[in-house]
Protein backbone atom coordinates (compact mmCIF):
# COMPACT_ATOMS: atom_id res chain seq x y z
CA UNK A 1 0.00 0.00 0.00
CA UNK A 2 1.56 3.36 -0.90
CA UNK A 3 0.60 6.68 -0.06
CA UNK A 4 -0.92 9.09 -2.66
CA UNK A 5 -1.13 12.44 -1.08
CA UNK A 6 -1.95 12.99 2.58
CA UNK A 7 -4.63 11.12 3.66
CA UNK A 8 -5.11 9.23 0.90
CA UNK A 9 -3.53 5.33 -0.05
CA UNK A 10 -3.21 3.39 -3.34
CA UNK A 11 -3.97 -0.22 -2.86
CA UNK A 12 -3.36 -3.47 -5.19
CA UNK A 13 -5.66 -5.86 -5.57
CA UNK A 14 -3.00 -8.58 -5.80
CA UNK A 15 -1.54 -7.44 -2.22
CA UNK A 16 -5.41 -8.13 -1.20
CA UNK A 17 -5.94 -11.74 -2.82
CA UNK A 18 -4.06 -14.74 -1.65
CA UNK A 19 -3.31 -16.93 -5.21
CA UNK A 20 -4.11 -20.83 -4.64
CA UNK A 21 -7.64 -20.31 -3.45
CA UNK A 22 -10.48 -20.42 -5.65
CA UNK A 23 -12.58 -17.45 -4.27
CA UNK A 24 -9.52 -15.47 -4.08
CA UNK A 25 -11.36 -12.59 -4.59
CA UNK A 26 -14.33 -12.83 -1.97
CA UNK A 27 -14.64 -8.53 -1.27
CA UNK A 28 -14.80 -9.90 3.07
CA UNK A 29 -11.77 -11.17 2.81
CA UNK A 30 -10.08 -8.49 0.96
CA UNK A 31 -11.66 -6.13 3.41
CA UNK A 32 -9.97 -8.01 5.81
CA UNK A 33 -6.18 -8.02 4.86
CA UNK A 34 -6.92 -4.14 4.30
CA UNK A 35 -8.09 -2.93 7.48
CA UNK A 36 -5.19 -5.35 8.75
CA UNK A 37 -2.74 -2.94 6.64
CA UNK A 38 -4.17 -0.24 8.19
CA UNK A 39 -3.85 -1.90 11.48
CA UNK A 40 -7.78 -1.05 12.83
CA UNK A 41 -8.61 -2.27 16.20
CA UNK A 42 -11.30 -4.07 16.17
CA UNK A 43 -13.60 -5.58 13.40
CA UNK A 44 -17.66 -5.94 13.31
CA UNK A 45 -18.91 -8.20 10.79
CA UNK A 46 -22.24 -8.52 9.28
CA UNK A 47 -23.58 -10.25 6.50
CA UNK A 48 -20.80 -12.56 6.08
CA UNK A 49 -22.80 -15.50 7.11
CA UNK A 50 -22.35 -18.46 3.84
CA UNK A 51 -24.45 -20.06 1.51
CA UNK A 52 -27.82 -21.17 2.18
CA UNK A 53 -29.39 -24.26 -0.07
CA UNK A 54 -33.05 -23.18 0.91
CA UNK A 55 -32.70 -19.32 0.09
CA UNK A 56 -31.41 -17.05 -1.45
CA UNK A 57 -28.25 -16.08 -0.93
CA UNK A 58 -28.57 -12.64 -2.64
CA UNK A 59 -30.93 -9.26 -2.95
CA UNK A 60 -31.87 -10.07 -6.08
CA UNK A 61 -32.32 -13.37 -8.31
CA UNK A 62 -29.93 -11.60 -10.79
CA UNK A 63 -27.09 -12.04 -8.61
CA UNK A 64 -27.93 -15.53 -7.39
CA UNK A 65 -25.94 -18.15 -8.92
CA UNK A 66 -28.11 -21.12 -9.61
CA UNK A 67 -25.27 -23.93 -9.91
CA UNK A 68 -23.31 -23.26 -6.90
CA UNK A 69 -22.50 -25.74 -4.82
CA UNK A 70 -23.07 -24.61 -1.42
CA UNK A 71 -21.15 -26.55 0.82
CA UNK A 72 -18.14 -26.52 -1.64
CA UNK A 73 -18.31 -23.08 -1.63
CA UNK A 74 -19.03 -22.59 2.23
CA UNK A 75 -15.68 -24.77 2.91
CA UNK A 76 -13.42 -22.66 0.02
CA UNK A 77 -14.37 -19.11 1.95
CA UNK A 78 -13.68 -21.08 5.63
CA UNK A 79 -10.52 -22.02 4.59
CA UNK A 80 -9.59 -18.52 3.29
CA UNK A 81 -10.93 -17.03 6.17
CA UNK A 82 -9.29 -19.30 8.58
CA UNK A 83 -5.92 -18.57 6.55
CA UNK A 84 -6.82 -15.03 6.91
CA UNK A 85 -6.83 -15.23 10.92
CA UNK A 86 -3.82 -17.58 10.81
CA UNK A 87 -1.33 -15.39 8.81
CA UNK A 88 -2.28 -11.77 9.45
CA UNK A 89 -0.20 -9.50 10.63
CA UNK A 90 -1.96 -7.58 13.41
CA UNK A 91 -4.24 -10.20 16.24
CA UNK A 92 -6.81 -7.43 15.19
CA UNK A 93 -10.16 -8.70 17.43
CA UNK A 94 -12.89 -10.14 14.99
CA UNK A 95 -16.64 -10.21 15.97
CA UNK A 96 -19.59 -11.16 14.13
CA UNK A 97 -22.49 -9.57 14.80
CA UNK A 98 -24.96 -11.64 13.09
CA UNK A 99 -24.73 -15.12 12.76
CA UNK A 100 -22.49 -16.88 9.95
CA UNK A 101 -21.25 -20.39 9.36
CA UNK A 102 -17.90 -18.94 9.01
CA UNK A 103 -17.48 -17.95 13.25
CA UNK A 104 -16.26 -21.61 13.62
CA UNK A 105 -13.02 -20.27 12.23
CA UNK A 106 -12.90 -17.75 15.18
CA UNK A 107 -12.92 -21.23 17.87
CA UNK A 108 -9.81 -22.31 15.94
CA UNK A 109 -8.01 -19.38 17.07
Amino acid sequence: MKTAQQGSYIVEYRDLIKYGHKKADNSTIMLLRLLDKLEAKKIYLAGFDGFSENKNNYATDFLENKHCNVKKSNSEVLNIFSDYLENREYDIPVEFITSSFFEQALSKE
